[in-house]
C-alpha cells in the first residue's frame, strides 16, 4: 500500500509542467479538546479559477473532556476545492471544498485499562468519513502564502465522536516544475 501511494505521488509530481501547478502546506492548530497538525499537497487543475485537488494528512492529539482519556487520530483526506471569493489584486483567496477521510483512531494509547482500574470498551480501529473545509490564502509573494484552514470532519464509525473540527494556521509554498 505504501509503495502504491509513493508511486501515485511521484506520478502527480512528474506530470506538473506549468509554474505553480502544485503547492505544499504545513499548518498547526486546534481540534476538539486538543491540538493537531496537517501536511497537505494541492494539485491545481485549473490555476486561473484556483480550483484544486487536495490530499492531506492530519494528526490529532487530545483528551476526552469528561474522563481525561487521551486519544489520537491519524487521517488521510482527499477532496476538491473551488474558489469562493478573491479580492481584485488576488492577494487574498478563499476556497471551499469537501471530500473523504480515512484513518486510524487510538484511545488511551492502545491500553484498555485506566489507572483507576476501569476498562475501556472502545478499541483502536480504522475510521472513515467525510469532511468539508475552507482555506483562506493570504499571498506574501508568488511562491508563498499564509494559510488559515477550517475543516469539519464526520467519521461514521468513530467511538470518540462523530463530528470533530480542525482550525489551523500555517504556510503554503507553491512549487515550480
Amino acid at each position: 500500500m505504501k509503495i502504491k501511494f509513493i508511486i501515485f505521488l511521484i506520478c502527480i509530481i512528474t506530470f506538473q509542467t506549468r509554474a505553480q501547478d502544485a503547492a505544499i502546506a504545513v499548518s498547526g492548530g486546534l481540534t476538539q479538546n486538543g491540538f493537531a497538525g496537517m501536511l497537505s499537497y494541492n494539485y491545481y487543475y485549473n490555476r486561473y479559477q484556483s480550483s484544486f485537488i487536495q490530499g492531506s494528512i492530519l494528526f490529532t492529539s487530545a483528551k476526552s473532556k469528561s474522563y481525561k482519556i487521551p486519544y489520537n487520530e491519524f487521517t488521510f483526506n482527499a477532496g476538491m476545492y473551488f474558489l469562493a471569493l478573491k479580492n481584485r489584486s488576488e492577494a487574498i483567496k478563499i476556497t471551499v471544498g469537501a471530500g473523504g477521510s480515512f484513518g486510524y483512531e487510538s484511545i488511551n494509547n492502545g491500553s484498555n485499562e485506566l489507572s483507576t482500574g476501569e476498562v475501556i470498551v472502545s478499541k483502536q480501529k480504522f475510521i472513515h468519513g467525510v469532511f468539508a473545509g475552507v482555506d483562506a490564502d493570504f499571498y506574501l509573494n508568488d511562491r508563498l502564502s499564509f494559510v488559515v484552514k477550517a475543516n469539519e470532519y464526520y467519521h461514521f464509525n468513530s467511538d470518540i465522536g462523530k463530528f470533530f473540527p480542525y482550525m489551523g494556521v500555517g504556510c503554503r509554498i507553491f512549487l515550480d516544475y
